[in-house]
């Protein structure tokens, strides 16, 4: 099998690394190769998504990300995120997935908004069925005021607002997962 790395931005690259060291450790025959996208790949190319990455991402079995998007591209006309976007419309892949499953899983960590009529709520129902234990912290990218009515389940209580840096994101799983009301 053979499985394209993006690392991206951020934390990307060490999230990747350690997924890699991950995956090479299974006894499964896979082959790993990283590309350049996001942030990394415009300070190389100038494109968040050079050609030679999408022709790879074309032809692999599976593609992992790490994370995109920096601070420094906010204002630039060429930004990380239009790598994501382009990388999406060419696989017709429109959700960022981070499925686990079994007795270590502590915490789904999931968008509001995601793509196909279910939502992050219903992601999170759901998952709680099968795990009534399982913590959970959604995020969005729009104001909290845009979702903080009665649309929004007062079962899930534990909200991360987009942009948000490492230490917030450290932060916040850190309190939902010390939180017994985030159950």
């Amino acid at each position: 099998m053979r499985i394209v790395l993006l690392p991206g931005d951020g934390i990307g690259p060490e999230v990747a690394a350690a997924a890699a060291r991950v995956l090479v450790a299974l006894p499964l025959d896979l082959e790993v190769e990283e590309h350049l996208f996001g942030g990394a790949a415009i300070h190389e190319t100038g494109n968040p998504l050079p050609t030679e990455t999408l022709a790879a991402c074309r032809e692999a079995d599976a593609v992992l990300m790490g994370a995109v998007g920096a601070p420094e591209f906010d204002r630039s006309e060429v930004r990380p995120e239009q790598g994501l976007i382009g990388l999406r419309g060419e696989l017709d892949v429109y959700a960022n997935l981070r499925p686990a499953r079994g007795e270590g899983v502590d915490l789904l960590f999931t968008d509001v908004v995601m793509p196909g009529g279910m939502t992050g709520y219903d992601l999170a129902r759901a998952a709680r069925t099968m795990r009534p234990d399982l913590k959970i912290l959604l995020t969005s990218g729009f104001p909290k005021t845009a979702i903080d009515d009665e649309r929004r389940p007062t079962e899930f209580n534990s909200l991360l607002i987009k942009p948000y840096r490492r230490a917030e994101l450290a932060a916040k799983i850190r309190a939902v997962l010390d939180d017994e009301k985030s159950r």
